[in-house]
């Protein structure tokens, strides 16, 4: 990473095999000040199976780019079963490929969600503003 980059570094430490009735559920919200007028957007992930989720969204827009910088699951059909067990990411950059051509500037709060025997709320908030150079 160069000056000016930024990744995401961190760990998820999963406990229980993940189960197959676990839901999850990706709201994104933006508002132009970071006040408390956040606006839902389309970029959210509805609510669906944790392993619906792994098969479509993570394998086509985060995957291929947390290949060289963690020990996140890499596969080439489906994956069915998540074990027990402590995955790392180091300065970690997801490729903006798949995403959106065009996000408007402000800030955006990312809402994760899940449903079942685990239960849990993650909030992100991040800044999206123009390169100048």
């Amino acid at each position: 990473m160069g000056r000016g980059e930024f990744g995401l570094s961190g760990s998820l430490t999963l406990a229980v095999q993940l189960p197959e009735d676990l839901e999850v559920e990706v709201l994104a919200y933006r508002s132009t000040d970071g006040g408390a007028n956040y606006k839902l957007q389309p970029y959210s992930l509805q609510r669906q199976g944790i392993y619906a989720a792994i098969n479509s969204f993570y394998k086509d827009m985060i995957m291929e780019s947390a290949a060289n910088c963690s020990n996140f699951p890499q596969f080439k059909d489906k994956l069915t079963v998540v074990e027990p067990h402590t995955f790392t990411f180091e300065r970690c950059q997801v490729s903006t490929d798949a995403f959106p051509q065009y996000v408007p500037d402000g800030f955006y709060k990312l809402n994760f969600v899940t449903y079942g025997l685990v239960e849990f709320v993650w909030e992100l908030i991040l800044t999206i503003e123009k390169k100048t150079f």
